[in-house]
């Protein structure tokens, strides 16, 4: 069933396809409470960015990875329901968790009212893709917390489907960072502290100043023409694994 799983998932237009052990998540925060209480299982699904598009951001986003952005969400949220879908008619249960629920509310909010505003729904999610990824092998966290691949570095989009079907499980990646910082040095809000760490990074108030990265975001980013969404992109431009543009990553 592991290999039906992803040779369909890659069908529907995935680049990047892992199987996830939960009890590798088990404690982890998820929105609502128990969330994954019933399911043993998750399949990490990956949608790569544009290399060109990419390569065009220098200290902030750009329209076109804005775009970009948004129709990747889009495929991935069409590749899991379907996922989940095929899951269910085979008699499993399955969930397939939104790629980025985060965007989709930062689009109706002015941020000119962010005054004692709750951002807890606006900066996490049902389920964190992140550690699904990793758990899933898709790649390990980079000290931008983004994940990376060694094919494509952080250039890709994610989600998941949670359930209960028994597939074989991949295995975490090690990190491989070493001690580049290069998205430390490039961080538009020097909020990346470069802290060397490999598996399950440590909270994120450690890794990263997130306030600084997310005021950034939400107050200037968001408001760019063309964007409109807090969104960055700058380390996941400069990321040395990022820039090997191999030919073929599926499979």
């Amino acid at each position: 069933m592991k290999a039906k799983i992803k040779e369909f998932t890659f069908k529907k237009g995935a680049d990047l396809v892992g199987i996830a052990d939960l009890e590798l998540l088990r404690g982890i925060r998820t929105r609502p409470e128990g969330l994954l209480e019933g399911f043993t299982k998750a399949v990490s699904v990956g949608v790569r960015l544009n290399d060109s598009v990419l390569d065009g951001i220098v200290d902030e986003p750009t329209p076109l990875y804005a775009n970009n952005h948004r129709i990747a969400n889009m495929m991935l949220d069409n590749i899991t329901f379907q996922l989940s879908e095929l899951i269910i008619n085979k008699g499993y249960d399955a969930i397939p968790i939104p790629a980025s629920e985060a965007a989709t509310l930062a689009e109706k909010l002015d941020t000119k009212a962010t005054k004692g505003l709750n951002w807890g729904p606006l900066t996490s999610s049902t389920l964190p893709s992140k550690a699904v990824a990793r758990a899933a092998g898709l790649g390990w966290f980079g000290k931008s917390l983004l994940i990376v691949n060694p094919k494509i570095g952080p250039r890709f989009r994610h989600a998941s489907v949670i359930t209960n079907m028994p597939l074989i499980p991949d295995q975490p990646m090690k990190s491989r960072c070493g001690k580049c910082e290069e998205c430390v040095k490039a961080c538009p809000t020097n909020a990346i502290r470069g802290l060397n760490f490999d598996g399950v990074p440590p909270p994120r108030e450690e890794v990263l100043d997130f306030p600084k990265c997310r005021d950034k975001l939400w107050m200037k980013f968001k408001n760019l023409p063309g964007v409109g969404y807090p969104i960055c992109g700058v380390c996941m431009a400069v990321c040395p694994w990022g820039k090997r543009k191999p030919l073929k990553v599926n499979g």
